[in-house]
């Protein structure tokens, strides 16, 4: 059943009725392949007692989202909900920012942030090959032997896989703990069993020595500790 309604703040709102007023109509379901219209907004519950529905939608001036209800402003670009916004139109008196909110978590197993690209296991910027643009963030590891920057052994058998951070050719990280940095300033307590530092050798079974493991195969300019 459908209304003329002469005074549209006065209308009464009954789930069975449709209420029209020129170009306004106010309905508790409609059901159209098309829709023109300029706006949508979400009504509330219906009162029985009072007839009426309770305004759905109310949002405060400068919030970014709606604190109940949905509104969907098609000629000017913009959708509150309580988790969910769009500015495209800064609404008239407002101080807002334009762009997309969202609350709460973003799932995405694929797609573009800020430059960067997701894809699945991966998140990387510049291309998700090591290189001297890319930086890249995969926590099962990069299956394919690469080097990052000067962490090429002359062995090529000692060549790292798995890295699970690199950044460009200055920084990297393997599943399995190693670590390759071109510029590294490290406070507190260093604990080493093998390795080089400035040509001098740590070694677990024979100290830290240079130029020789023993005394008879040390040379005057080097040590044996």
């Amino acid at each position: 059943m459908a209304q003329l309604a002469t005074d549209w703040t006065e209308v009464n709102v009954d789930p069975t009725v449709t209420t029209i007023n020129g170009g306004f109509i106010r309905s508790h379901t409609i059901v159209a392949e098309h829709l023109n219209t300029n706006a949508i907004k979400s009504f509330g519950k219906y009162n029985a007692q009072t007839g009426k529905y309770k305004d759905g939608y109310d949002r405060d001036p400068n919030s970014t989202y709606s604190t109940t209800g949905s509104f969907f402003d098609m000629e000017n670009g913009n959708i509150f909900t309580p988790s969910f916004s769009i500015i495209n139109t800064i609404p008239t008196g407002e101080t807002l920012t334009e762009g997309g909110y969202f609350k709460g978590n973003v799932t995405a197993s694929s797609g573009y942030i800020g430059g960067w690209t997701i894809e699945d296991g991966i998140l990387y910027y510049g291309g998700k090959t090591p290189s001297s643009t890319s930086i890249i963030l995969k926590p099962g590891g990069i299956e394919s032997n690469v080097n990052i920057g000067g962490s090429n052994p002359k062995n090529k058998a000692d060549v790292k896989k798995n890295w699970t951070l690199t950044i460009k050719d200055d920084f990297g990280v393997t599943t399995d703990g190693y670590m390759y940095a071109t510029n590294a300033n490290i406070s507190g307590t260093i604990t080493a069993t093998s390795g080089t530092i400035g040509g001098i050798t740590i070694d677990s079974n024979y100290g830290i020595y240079t130029n020789g493991k023993t005394a008879a195969d040390s040379t005057k300019e080097g040590f044996l500790i």
